[in-house]
């Protein structure tokens, strides 16, 4: 049961089966970018929904969800044209059901999932580090590299 609501007798437990029957769109609005940080509900909370996420985050959304399933606020150059792209999508069936075939292909996980995910992947990297390099900006505006032997800062 999401946001931990107590049922009323008649109605759905669920605040996001709501979104299913009243709306299109999900709003996941970051506030603050920080690189590669998702939150959860761009991910599998919303995209378990039959709504069309639209984000706005730092992360590369690419490697987070399937091709075509959301709306990201750094591909339009104002509001206005992401305002008309909604809009456009609202009022033609046809090009908002192109946002669920990737449904066909992929599945969101459970919370549960992404953890048992996410702890495998650090055990891998944690076995392969030579792999696994990133280079971040650091707070003076220069770059660093974090290593198994420690973080080179290269400003």
């Amino acid at each position: 049961m999401a946001w931990n609501l107590k049922p009323v007798a008649g109605l759905k437990r669920d605040c996001f089966d709501v979104l299913d029957s009243r709306y299109k769109f999900y709003l996941s609005f970051e506030n603050s970018l920080c690189d590669d940080y998702v939150t959860e509900k761009s991910l599998h909370l919303v995209l378990r929904h039959n709504i069309v996420p639209i984000i706005r985050d730092a992360s590369n959304r690419t490697l987070f969800s399937p091709p075509k399933s959301y709306l990201d606020t750094k591909d339009f150059r104002d509001v206005k044209l992401l305002a008309t792209r909604i809009k456009s999508m609202s009022n033609n069936f046809d090009e908002y059901k192109k946002y669920f075939l990737w449904k066909k292909y992929f599945s969101p996980e459970t919370t549960d999932g992404v953890l048992q995910s996410i702890l495998c992947n650090i055990c891998k990297r944690l076995h392969n580090q030579h792999k696994y390099k990133r280079i971040y900006r650091n707070m003076g505006g220069g770059f660093s590299i974090f290593t198994r032997k420690g973080i080179f800062d290269l400003s």
